[in-house]
């Protein structure tokens, strides 16, 4: 097992390229998200470099990666869902009923329903009043058509997990 980062505030957004060549990372604490260069055959990640970063609008949480190569963002405390380019560039931009969307993914059978999460913790009883869907999972169609996620080729386990929970 190798170390890739080291120091992390707190790390969200895992995704990948549609061609497998670029892998995505945030670290919402530094409200940035990096892109990596990607060896899909064999899993290593490195030459890290700044994405994208924007300092009026929430923080980078969970992402989704569509079909086009666009990373789908969610912008914890802006109540919003950035589509990012593979420049660099927002070209939409999709508002919530929450202020606190926590991440998105594509799914349904032909992967084009962006399904979003959203937090109700830490809210105050005046913010719940005003978004009252907190904690909700939405739907929105219409918007593109996701990526199914590649499987990783990272070292495993030399033991089952099932094998490690039924060890007395």
């Amino acid at each position: 097992m190798s170390t890739i980062e080291e120091n992390l505030g707190c790390g969200n957004t895992l995704a990948w390229s549609p061609d497998q060549r670029r892998f995505y990372f945030a670290d919402s604490l530094e409200n940035q998200i990096y892109v990596y260069d990607y060896d899909a055959d064999s899993g290593e990640v490195r030459n890290r470099r700044p994405f994208f970063t924007i300092a009026d609008c929430g923080v980078p949480d969970g992402s989704a990666m569509d079909q086009d190569g666009c990373l789908w963002n969610a912008r914890c405390n802006a109540g919003v869902i950035l589509r990012i380019t593979p420049e660099g560039k927002v070209d939409r931009k999709i508002a919530l009923p929450v202020p606190r969307p926590t991440s998105c993914a594509f799914g349904g059978p032909n992967l084009d329903t962006l399904f979003v999460t959203s937090a109700r913790g830490l809210l105050d009883a005046a913010s719940l009043i005003k978004a009252p869907l907190s904690g909700s999972v939405f739907t929105i169609s219409g918007v593109g058509k996701g990526i199914a996620v590649p499987p990783l080729n990272w070292q495993r386990p030399t033991k089952a997990i099932n094998q490690l929970e039924t060890t007395p």
